[in-house]
């Protein structure tokens, strides 16, 4: 994956520490996958460093993220897929929601 983003591995280990990347490839991570920056930028974003204290990912972006990397798939074929992903986290966050009551 880092040089599908043209990235080093070193990049892509601080990312997974949480640390912020540097801007050049940041701006190549987000152009090559084709997602808005902001999708990135939390205002009360802060480095994470011990992994107990680390949160999990979003599904979603996750999959959205891996989705998009995929060469054998169109714009559009993604978009459908992202939907249906959507389409069913709501439904089991709803259920959780539920059997919580």
């Amino acid at each position: 994956m880092a040089s599908a983003l043209d990235l080093s591995p070193s990049t892509l280990s601080r990312l997974a520490k949480g640390y912020t990347p540097d801007t050049a490839p940041f701006t190549s991570k987000v152009t090559w996958l084709n997602i808005p920056a902001e999708r990135f930028i939390r205002a009360d974003a802060k480095p994470v460093r011990d992994q107990e204290d680390r949160e999990q990912p979003d599904f979603v972006a996750t999959l959205e993220l891996l989705l998009r990397a995929r060469k054998d798939l169109k714009p559009a074929d993604i978009e459908l897929l992202e939907q249906l992903i959507w389409s069913a986290v709501r439904r089991f966050d709803n259920e959780r929601a539920t059997q919580d009551q």
